[in-house]
């Protein structure tokens, strides 16, 4: 994946966007963005994530809604969640995340 682009959807500056050369993978622009605005209008106190790859999801998860962050839990599960007296307000799945599909890897070049 093309750093600059990282950078951009991330809004990364300074020493932070240093360290996004290495990332491969990740949901695109409009994922971001439509993810952001679901995340606004649920404003879940906490949040459940199936995935979590390079983490782009579970950043504007984290970053988005109103609710101050330290108020705010989200949980990612990967491979799994084993607390089961956990309640979720929200949950994104991220991607296809059956057994030979998740033992699959692929690279994007955008």
């Amino acid at each position: 994946m093309n750093p600059l682009y990282v950078r951009e959807v991330l809004g990364l500056r300074g020493d932070q966007a240093r360290k996004v050369d290495m990332i491969t993978g990740g949901i695109h622009r409009n994922e971001v963005a439509l993810l952001a605005d679901v995340v606004d209008k649920i404003d879940p106190k906490i949040s459940l994530e199936i995935g979590l790859g390079s983490g782009f999801s579970a950043l504007t998860i984290c970053l988005s809604g109103q609710l101050e962050k330290s108020e705010r839990t989200h949980i990612i599960m990967d491979p799994q969640l084993e607390n089961n007296d956990v309640v979720v307000d929200f949950a994104f799945i991220d991607g296809w995340h059956t057994f030979d599909f998740a033992f699959t890897s692929t690279q994007s070049n955008i």
